[in-house]
């Protein structure tokens, strides 16, 4: 077990502070999860433990979060270099077929920009927001693309 803690990640402000928590841990001969456990059994209330294990939570989630996006960067790699489409992974994965997401054809159009256009999907883009409400009489249906 580590008996301390790499100072590569760790936040500028907090630099001296862990290289005391680091040489505290070498000078007593005990591993991080001892000092931690040590400290937390101490605290005052139950609300300081509760801040205590949120913090842990959420670091947790971060690493777990940073150890996925590696493995699939991995993973994308190591089917590249084999010539596999990495649906079929994730379809053996899963045991379902990957969705394809298909083209959605646009609805409507900006009328001060022909690039901007909407589908009429998901959250409505800034240029039918601005459109809306800049006079009362102005209609989603007036952005209608007539194809």
């Amino acid at each position: 077990m580590s008996r301390s803690i790499a100072l590569e990640s760790v936040k500028e402000e907090h630099k001296a502070l862990i290289g005391s928590f680091n040489e505290l841990i070498n000078k007593h001969n005990v591993s991080t999860s001892q000092f931690l456990e040590a400290l937390v059994s101490n605290l005052p209330s139950a609300s300081d433990i509760v801040a205590v294990q949120n913090l842990l939570e959420k670091r947790i989630n971060e690493i777990r979060t940073e150890e996925l996006n590696r493995y699939i960067q991995e993973g994308k790699k190591m089917a590249q270099a084999l010539g596999i489409d990495p649906a079929i992974i994730a379809e053996g994965l899963t045991g379902k077929q990957a969705k394809i997401a298909k083209p959605v054809k646009a609805k409507y159009r900006s009328k001060e920009n022909p690039e901007e256009t909407w589908s009429g999907r998901g959250k409505r883009p800034a240029f039918i927001a601005n459109y809306l409400a800049a006079n009362p009489n102005n209609q989603l249906e007036d952005l209608l693309i007539n194809d």
